[in-house]
């Protein structure tokens, strides 16, 4: 038990300083000593109550007219995005990742 504790306090301070502790550090060590439905859950979770406490300590610096405008254009593409990820195949979601990231490294 004190091996989960000591990986999540970890990854929580190193998410805290790079934005990545949690998926480099905490997660992989829990996959060796806990079951994966267990570590999927926990990870949202942790992420959803790590992510509200960072945003409530940046929403006082945070230029508030530019996030509600990023907001306003991810609301106009969920249902798009939510569409496209029902209706199509895992397979060809897959491939269409792999050629956009190949395309971005070019």
């Amino acid at each position: 038990m004190v091996l989960p504790l000591v990986l999540v306090f970890a990854g929580t301070a190193f998410q805290i300083s790079t934005g990545l502790g949690l998926a480099l550090i905490a997660w992989p060590g829990l996959l060796l000593v806990m079951d994966s439905v267990v570590v999927v859950q926990v990870a949202v979770m942790l992420n959803f109550i790590l992510t509200t406490f960072l945003l409530l300590f940046e929403l006082k610096e945070a230029n508030t007219r530019a996030v509600s405008s990023l907001i306003d254009r991810a609301a106009l593409g969920l249902p798009k995005d939510f569409l496209i990820l029902n209706t199509l195949d895992a397979n060809k979601i897959w491939l269409f990742c792999g050629v956009l990231i190949s395309l971005t490294a070019l």
